[in-house]
């Protein structure tokens, strides 16, 4: 294990990232989608037991072992729920390189629904949208939020929205 965090350093990967819950959410799965192709050693925190021959059986997990080992080598290692807010505003796209109507809706619907709305290319994900607490994020890459992005001009504003808000998974507001 030492070797393999030697050569996470030489590759200036500066920070470990664990995964301690038995059910990922979707919003993580497209931080780790993110943190993976950036090159982030992500690992899946499991529970093993031990025989020892001294001791009766011991239970171990791979998060300590990874802790001890990162300690050792002076590198962070975080839970995948505890990102970086930093880490986050980089996975998102600038809203300005989409069209202007685009841009005006999502101001719209944040204000109304009291959201904010992000957009992100989540190729792993077969999701047009996911969220975490009170944030959207947009799949750029799903094909429906594709079919918004060449409809935009050709919509009515009242279309755009529905078809945006159904992409959400939000209702319309009375």
């Amino acid at each position: 294990m030492n070797e393999v965090f030697l050569r996470l350093k030489s590759q200036n990967i500066d920070i470990i990232f664990s995964i301690n819950s038995n059910v990922i959410s979707d919003f993580q799965k497209i931080i780790i989608q993110y943190l993976q192709s950036k090159g982030h050693f992500i690992f899946k925190n499991i529970n093993f037991n031990v025989s020892f021959h001294d001791v009766s059986q011991q239970s171990v997990n791979l998060n300590t072992v990874i802790q001890i080992i990162c300690k050792e080598m002076a590198i962070p290692c975080q839970d995948i729920s505890e990102v970086d807010p930093s880490i986050l505003s980089e996975m998102k796209m600038n809203k300005n390189q989409f069209s202007a109507s685009l841009q005006n809706l999502i101001i719209e619907i944040e204000n109304e629904y009291s959201i904010q709305i992000e957009i992100g290319k989540f190729s792993n994900i077969n999701k047009a949208s996911v969220n975490n607490g009170n944030t959207y994020f947009l799949n750029y890459d799903h094909q429906t939020f594709q079919s918004l992005i060449k409809k935009s001009g050709s919509l009515f504003s009242e279309k755009f929205k529905i078809y945006l808000l159904g992409i959400i998974g939000l209702d319309l507001k009375d």
